[in-house]
C-alpha cells in the first residue's frame, strides 16, 4: 500500500513541479497551446499506466488517496488540472465515475467555505454523472443533499458560487430529460428526506421534483 501511495504522490507531484516551474518562467516563455496539449496528454498516459496496472481492491483506497491530493491543493489551476486528468479517465472506462463522486462526496475537505475545492469538486460531479450506474445515481442525491445541509439557511452573496455548483448538479440529475433517474423515484427520495418539508433546502427549486 505504501509504495502504490508513493508512487502516486510522486506522479501527482510531478505534474504539479512542471506546472510551477513554467509559471515561474512565464515572462520569459511565449504561450505554446500545442506544448500544453501535449503536456496535458502526457500526465493522462502517465496516471492511465497507475490505475490501469492496480487491483480492483487496490483502486478504491488509491482514488481517495489521489481526492485527498486534490483536496489539499491551494491553487485553482492545480485544482482543476487534477480532476480533468480523472475526468479523462472517466471517458476512457479505466476509472469508475461512481468511485470517483462518492470519494469526492465522503471527503473532509468538501466543505462549502472551501470554495475552490467545493465548486470544483460538483462541476466534476456534473461532467461525469452521465457515466454513473443506475444504482449509483440512486445514491449519490442523498449524499449531495448531505452535503449541501451545511449551507446555512440564510446565505449571502459571498457562497453564492458554492450554491449554484450543487443546484447545478441536483438540477441536472432530478431533470426528467437526462433520463438518469425516473421521475416517481426522485419525488420518493426526497418525501423521504423531508417528509414535512421544514428543513428543505429552500434554494434548491421544488419544481425539480415534479
Amino acid at each position: 500500500m505504501a509504495s502504490m501511495d508513493a508512487v502516486l504522490c510522486c506522479l501527482v507531484q510531478e505534474f504539479l513541479k512542471t506546472e510551477k516551474i513554467e509559471k515561474a518562467f512565464n515572462c520569459f516563455t511565449v504561450p505554446n497551446p500545442d506544448g500544453d496539449l501535449w503536456k496535458t496528454k502526457l500526465y493522462q498516459e502517465e496516471l492511465h499506466k497507475f490505475f490501469s496496472s492496480i487491483s480492483l481492491e487496490m483502486m478504491e483506497p488509491a482514488v481517495r488517496n489521489y481526492v485527498s491530493m486534490v483536496a489539499a491543493q491551494k491553487n485553482r489551476r492545480h485544482l482543476k488540472l487534477l480532476l480533468s486528468l480523472i475526468e479523462n479517465l472517466v471517458t476512457a472506462n479505466v476509472l469508475p465515475a461512481r468511485l470517483i463522486c462518492e470519494s469526492i462526496l465522503n471527503c473532509e475537505q468538501l466543505q462549502y467555505n472551501n470554495e475552490d475545492f467545493w465548486c470544483q469538486s460538483f462541476n466534476f460531479i456534473h461532467h461525469v454523472i452521465g457515466h454513473v450506474d443506475y444504482k449509483g445515481v440512486r445514491e449519490l442525491p442523498k449524499m449531495i443533499l448531505d452535503k449541501a445541509l451545511f449551507i446555512p439557511d440564510k446565505f449571502n452573496f459571498a457562497i453564492f458560487s458554492q450554491v449554484t455548483a450543487v443546484e447545478r448538479v441536483v438540477s441536472y440529475i432530478f431533470e426528467r430529460s437526462q433520463c438518469l433517474l425516473p421521475s416517481y423515484f426522485t419525488i420518493n427520495e426526497v418525501q423521504k428526506l423531508y417528509p414535512d418539508y421544514k428543513s428543505w433546502l429552500h434554494w434548491i427549486k421544488l419544481g425539480l421534483t415534479v
